[in-house]
């Protein structure tokens, strides 16, 4: 399995493997980033993963 699949092969929601047959998950791409929309048929979210060299993170103070 490679990086992409790793990427796209969970629901982000409840973990459920999205390899499934009832599970949809559709690459496209906008500029430069690999994207992938997927959806899950156990909790019925949807949601876009999408595929970064570099990810830049802040936390707000407590």
């Amino acid at each position: 399995m490679d990086a992409v699949d790793r990427a796209v092969a969970w629901c982000p929601v409840c973990g459920r493997d999205l390899r499934d047959q009832r599970a949809f998950v559709q690459e496209y791409w906008s500029a430069r980033e690999q994207n992938f929309l997927c959806w899950c048929p156990r909790c019925f979210s949807q949601c876009t993963v999408t595929i970064s060299d570099r990810v830049i993170l802040s936390e707000p103070e407590h």
